[in-house]
């Protein structure tokens, strides 16, 4: 996941205005001020987005966004496109800007063969701008690993989910079960 070059470092009304004459490609999302390649997403990675995408959208109250896929605005240098976010304020909400952090309550990327470079490039970020709470649901060891705020450390505390487990979700007070097709094989 190498960053395609730019002349210079982009803030994200520059990457808007770039993008916008034709300059950059679809494919790519703004972070830390470079153009990062998006991945593209196989079977397995496609499936996960939409089962998890689904289930979110079942167990949530209407006061809660879940966006699949979509821009979050995280600082003025990066504009990641992380595969589900929940956000406070429903749909309309954003209507006329991205999510920002105060307004997201999870970040949830879905890693394949991607688990270490979402872990180097995309965590530190999101730990940094604030988020609450991230999930990092990893295809290939079969669990979700959390991250919470730890005070007691510099870091995020991370706890790991496997089928069948219930995960706490931000502002709910239903719990998120793991769903075991999630980590299933293909038929």
């Amino acid at each position: 996941m190498a960053a395609v070059a730019p002349t210079q470092k982009l803030d994200r009304a520059e990457y808007r205005r770039r993008y916008e004459l034709g300059e950059i490609p679809d494919n790519v999302y703004l972070l830390g001020g470079e153009l990062v390649p998006k991945m593209p997403q196989n079977s397995p990675h496609a499936f996960a987005v939409s089962l998890l995408n689904r289930a979110l959208a079942r167990v949530l109250a209407l006061d809660v966004a879940v966006r699949c896929q979509l821009p979050i605005a995280l600082s003025d240098d990066s504009e990641p496109e992380p595969d589900l976010v929940i956000a406070r304020g429903g749909e309309s909400a954003f209507r006329d800007h991205h999510p920002t952090p105060p307004e997201l309550l999870l970040v949830i990327e879905v890693a394949d063969t991607t688990a270490l470079q979402d872990r180097r490039l995309k965590m530190p970020r999101y730990f940094a701008a604030g988020i609450p709470e991230v999930w990092l649901v990893d295809l290939a060891a079969r669990l979700i690993r959390r991250f919470t705020p730890d005070p007691a450390q510099l870091y995020y505390r991370e706890s790991q989910y496997a089928p069948g487990d219930e995960l706490p979700l931000p502002e709910s007070e239903t719990p998120f079960m793991v769903p075991a097709e999630l980590f299933a094989a293909p038929a």
